[in-house]
């Protein structure tokens, strides 16, 4: 590891009419500091929570209208990651966190992922795209506010002990759904992992996500969680087995230490026809994989109570799939310390002030972000 930057040492050029003086940036424009190359490292950024308030911090910025963006909205205790591209937002993850808490907030930015850690934990987790370089800032807000002290440090690549690649149901990229999935709780707090999901990810997608992080699979752990999409498209089951078998391969020409597959969920929903696909899988992974992971199995008897409207699964579904990958890996069965997270309550005032305090009691006593 080597230092790069310390906070007293960071210049800033204010451009779009923004100034900044004693540490207080004006103006809605955007404070930029120094232009970063990935290469084969990573660039990780670290502030204090205690200096966040309402801040947008800027990263790969390769102009106003191309680079990721980050809010932090102290008063929700709410984080969103974007990407700017063309100057349309992109929307990749939130999280909801206690910000009022005294832990420092870490940025990891490299070629496949971007991964951002409360402490020691990580809780948001996304596919990184086409950004490998580029400035850091930070952008105005209406009203005045104080920059957070950022140190900039820059890291080896990182290696993931463990890559999950499929679809939107294996993580929490959808703006409407407050809550953390399987891989954050499994592997949050533990040895590095890639979420590679992706939002309605199918096995055409899915097979041009491994090709794209190829490099990354070697002596790691690969899970992937494919198939559900293509169900309910109404792909041939052929043409998806035949594509998860492509998939299996090209991981393992990568040198992956071990592939493992897992069988869609209940789809209660949807037509008949599951049990063949879950029977194709089971069959692909006896040919093709290390083992399979029966998801469907632990889910089936309380479907109704687990998956939101019939669909997706919830946050206890998501806990009980940590503990079940956990479990069958033989890890110790202890989630990463996330609480299932809530948008503000629709409170006002002190009943506000005193569910708030009664919630940061809690999650503090249960050692909960």
């Amino acid at each position: 590891m080597s230092l790069v930057t310390t906070p007293a040492e960071h210049r800033f050029q204010c451009i779009k009419g923004t100034k900044l003086n004693d540490g207080i940036l004006s103006g809605a424009g955007f404070a930029l500091a120094e232009y970063q190359s990935l290469d084969d490292q990573e660039i990780v950024y670290q502030m204090p929570t205690a200096d966040l308030d309402a801040i947008t911090f800027l990263f790969g910025l390769r102009g106003i209208g191309n680079h990721y963006r980050i809010d932090i909205d102290s008063s929700r205790n709410r984080i969103v990651l974007n990407r700017v591209r063309d100057g349309v937002f992109t929307y990749l993850q939130h999280a909801y966190l206690n910000l009022k808490r005294e832990w420092s907030l870490s940025i990891c930015w490299s070629r496949s992922s971007i991964r951002l850690f409360s402490g020691t934990v990580c809780f948001m987790n996304v596919l990184a795209n086409d950004l490998v370089d580029g400035r850091w800032g930070f952008a105005g807000r209406r009203h005045p506010l104080r920059l957070p002290k950022v140190t900039v440090e820059v890291h080896p690549a990182p290696h993931y002990a463990w890559i999950v690649l499929g679809d939107g149901y294996s993580n929490n990229r959808w703006s409407n759904r407050n809550f953390y999935s399987w891989p954050e709780l499994a592997f949050g707090d533990k040895l590095p992992y890639l979420n590679a999901c992706v939002a309605a990810g199918n096995s055409r997608r899915v097979l041009e996500i491994a090709r794209q992080i190829g490099a990354d699979f070697a002596d790691s752990k690969v899970i992937l969680a494919v198939g559900a999409d293509d169900f309910m498209e109404g792909e041939p089951l052929a043409d998806a087995i035949g594509r998860i078998r492509q998939i299996a391969a090209l991981i393992r020409n990568h040198g992956a230490a071990e592939i493992h597959v897992c069988s869609i969920l209940p789809k209660p929903k949807h037509q008949g026809g599951l049990a063949a696909w879950n029977a194709a899988i089971a069959e692909v992974a006896h040919l093709n994989f290390d083992s399979c992971i029966d998801f469907h199995q632990l889910i089936a008897s309380s479907a109704g109570e687990l998956l939101v409207h019939g669909d997706y699964p919830g946050a206890e579904a998501q806990r009980i799939m940590a503990t079940a990958v956990l479990s069958h890996f033989r890890q110790p069965e202890r989630l990463a310390p996330l609480a299932c997270p809530a948008p503000k309550p629709l409170l006002n005032g002190l009943s506000a002030r005193i569910a708030t305090r009664i919630g940061g009691v809690i999650d503090q006593s249960l050692g909960r972000f």
